[in-house]
């Protein structure tokens, strides 16, 4: 399974005593089902709906709906690319060239300076001979399609291996849709759910690319409405 970091928030949900292999998959289950893709494809249970203090309507047996759904992207994962990480070629890759070039790459002040140095480096071309060394045959129209997410994530181990997480992750976040959306809400000081609305219902043009207006159903608004 592909590993690719991400933060899970796990919230109560039911747990019955032989049935731990039906909880762990659970997640799995919900990609299968389209629910990271489509927000219709998430579907509560009204039966199990909880009124939070502050006016939330949470909801049991699943977590909650955020209030503005981020689908994923997943138009890079190709099956070239999933060769290349599942097999763990991509970081044993990344630990080799850290290694070969530590006195070059260690004399970087920070991560910034690193990450510009990686971008004119051949590494793509590089890291495909490695994999086809390894017995994974480059495909040269997948390594396209895939060529924007590997690179990713070359810079991002690469640069862990000099600064931690705190050189992985700024690069390897920096274009993410949810991290992204989550800091222009924050700095249009829309982050509460009835100042997004009103953001929303005062910009049709976002509101039609939104999939936030899931979250709006005649449940919820009221409930924001009153809070």
């Amino acid at each position: 399974m592909l590993q690719i970091p991400y933060i899970v928030v796990v919230l109560d949900k039911d747990y019955e005593l032989g049935k731990s292999e039906e909880y762990s998959w659970d997640l799995t289950n919900r990609g299968m089902h389209g629910e990271y893709f489509s927000a219709d494809s998430i579907k509560m249970n009204d039966s199990l709906a909880f009124l939070t203090v502050g006016g939330r309507t949470v909801y049991g047996g699943g977590g909650i709906m955020p209030d503005i759904f981020i689908p994923i992207d997943t138009s890079g994962y190709t099956s070239y690319f999933l060769q290349l990480h599942n097999t763990g070629v991509l970081y044993q890759y990344t630990l080799d060239y850290s290694a070969k070039n530590q006195d070059i790459l260690g004399s970087f002040n920070d991560y910034n300076e690193l990450y510009e140095f990686l971008k004119q480096q051949p590494l793509l071309n590089e890291l495909t001979d490695f994999a086809e060394s390894k017995g994974i045959r480059k495909r040269q129209t997948l390594i396209e399609i895939s060529k924007p997410l590997i690179e990713k994530l070359l810079y991002s181990y690469i640069s862990r291996s000099f600064f931690g997480d705190n050189g992985f992750y700024p690069i390897f976040y920096q274009d993410d849709p949810a991290l992204n959306k989550a800091v222009e809400v924050i700095k249009k000081e829309i982050w509460k759910p009835e100042l997004y609305f009103q953001y929303i219902d005062s910009n049709p043009v976002e509101n039609s690319n939104s999939a936030a207006s899931i979250s709006r159903n005649s449940v919820i608004k009221p409930l924001v409405a009153s809070a």
